[in-house]
């Protein structure tokens, strides 16, 4: 739950909004529309293991390998006909 709700108009000032968030999340308004904003305080790329993606990476890749490409867009394109009940729409 974010208790602090600023409008942001021409006046504000960016330093007291960040101010105002060092501890918990607002609420920002302009013109009508609502943005959380929140601290982040951790590295995102703290843990980031480059090899581990780059073989994860390969791994996905190598899933589609033998893949019959024409037959496999043609069945998607008959699921999508389908409607909720399985049968083809008329």
């Amino acid at each position: 739950m974010v208790d602090r709700v600023v409008d942001v108009s021409p006046e504000t000032e960016l330093v007291e909004l960040l101010e105002a968030m060092r501890d918990e999340p607002i609420v920002l308004v302009h013109h009508g529309v609502r943005y959380r904003v929140s601290r982040i305080d951790s590295d995102p790329f703290a843990n980031y293991d480059p090899e581990f993606a780059r073989e994860s990476l390969e791994r996905a890749f190598g899933g589609l390998k033998g893949l019959d490409l024409p037959a496999f867009l043609e069945e998607l394109r008959l699921e999508r006909g389908r409607n909720s009940s399985g049968r083809l729409e008329s």
